[in-house]
């Protein structure tokens, strides 16, 4: 038998979440999936908790939540191997907000489907992304950025609205209040760039945001970032034209749109702060210094078997 546990986050969507507490439970044991049920009651708890319990011997952690809740689980048992834990896989039960890595690796929001995945157990080990924002250190699967990316996670956190509608708020609110282009010290494996940005973001999976497709052309085992910056001092006439691009997967033909792929990416910002993400965590809203990589990490994850 399989030693699991199962991070529950209730308060991943704002209003009633897509699957209960008592239903996911329900629904793992008929499918012959033994395990232990944990809801966090505050946010950070969780990285804690799985850390703790990936030492103590479990092998599998199954996240129901959206992608904060993966981000959390993935600091936690990253961290664990680290101190010498053995490898524990992760499953995902997408019941967030955006869910944005689940729908990349093609896990469904359906419940018994996604749950038939994991009781397969078909694993797939991918590479993980770590952020480092001038204060903390904090690993990633989805992506991370800084700007006006960041800027829309940031209002949709603070919407009442749960799913994409949410993130369209987010968006209406920062082209509104945060279209600002500070200048970039930009170092990209080695190679360095002074320019005016108003969106970086370094992607290991597809999309953010609930449906922005900023890596079409994503491998999560290439050991490599998506990168896309946008700026040049370009007036927001001219950027929002593009913005339909980024839902149906033709960002990569907008020459306005700098794409690409890197191991590291080093920023500074000299003139002013910005918001900063990572998988849709808030780093800060005051963000001067920024680097993301992939890690030299990789995780086990349960998903659908190929073909």
């Amino acid at each position: 038998m399989i030693k699991t546990i199962v991070i529950y986050n209730r308060h991943a969507l704002k209003r009633k979440p897509r699957h209960s507490i008592e239903e996911v439970g329900k629904a793992l044991l008929s499918a012959g999936i033994d395990h232990v049920m944990i809801s966090p009651m505050k946010s950070g708890e969780t990285i804690e908790l799985v850390e703790a319990a990936v030492r103590d011997g479990t092998e599998r952690v199954i996240c129901t939540g959206g992608d904060g809740t993966v981000n959390e689980v993935v600091n936690g048992v990253v961290r664990a191997e680290k101190n010498g834990a053995a490898r524990a896989a992760i499953g995902i039960l997408p019941n967030g907000r955006g869910n944005d890595f689940g729908y990349a690796v093609g896990i469904p929001q359906d419940l018994q489907r996604s749950i038939a995945i994991i009781a397969a157990g078909h694993l797939r080990r991918v590479d993980v992304g770590r952020v480092y924002n001038g204060l903390c250190e904090r690993y990633f699967m989805n992506g991370a950025g800084v700007g006006i990316d960041a800027a829309i996670n940031y209002w949709a956190t603070l919407s009442s609205l749960n799913g994409f509608p949410s993130y369209a708020w987010g968006l209406l609110k920062a082209l509104s209040r945060n279209y600002v282009q500070p200048v970039m010290r930009v170092r990209i494996d080695g190679a360095s760039f002074e320019k005016p940005v108003v969106m970086l973001a370094a992607m290991n999976g597809l999309r953010e945001g609930g449906g922005f497709q900023l890596a079409p052309d994503f491998d999560l085992q290439d050991g490599l970032l998506n990168v896309s910056i946008i700026g040049d001092g370009l007036p927001l006439r001219r950027v929002l034209p593009i913005i339909p691009s980024f839902f149906n997967g033709t960002v990569a033909q907008q020459k306005i749109v700098h794409r690409y792929l890197a191991r590291k990416i080093e920023v500074e910002i000299p003139d002013r702060g910005l918001i900063g993400q990572a998988d849709g965590e808030v780093l800060g809203t005051g963000i001067r210094s920024f680097r993301a990589e992939i890690a030299g990490d990789s995780i086990d994850l349960i998903v659908p078997k190929a073909g």
